[in-house]
């Protein structure tokens, strides 16, 4: 998405990616339901949260779709060096780890979730 103008539209758990270059090039983001989005613009990606998986697109589409991360209550609470900072919930408390920006590969998490 680096160097164009996009518009995103989130709404009622889906999310639409509408270029303003090319408006009738429209597609929806391969989430539901997309309960969070964080904007990494140095890196060119946008990742979407639904409940237990992150999904991160580029300005050529999809880069990664993360395995499942938690049992619940996944949330991006932001960045730190080439890390997503996570939330998850793990059946009884919540945890905080740490997904490759570049890969969606995870790692802190108390136990694998799959």
């Amino acid at each position: 998405m680096a160097g164009r103008a996009i518009l995103l539209r989130c709404l009622r758990g889906s999310a639409v990616v509408v270029r303003a270059d090319d408006p009738h090039a429209t597609y929806e983001i391969d989430t539901y339901l997309v309960t969070g989005a964080l904007v990494v613009p140095e890196r060119g990606v946008v990742v979407f949260a639904d409940h237990t998986n992150l999904t991160a697109y580029g300005g050529d589409g999809l880069l990664w779709r993360s395995r499942r991360l938690a049992l619940d209550d996944v949330r991006v609470e932001g960045i730190e060096g080439d890390s997503l900072l996570v939330y998850g919930f793990f059946g009884g408390h919540g945890e905080r780890f740490a997904v490759d920006i570049a890969t969606g590969r995870a790692s802190g998490q108390p136990f694998d979730p799959e």
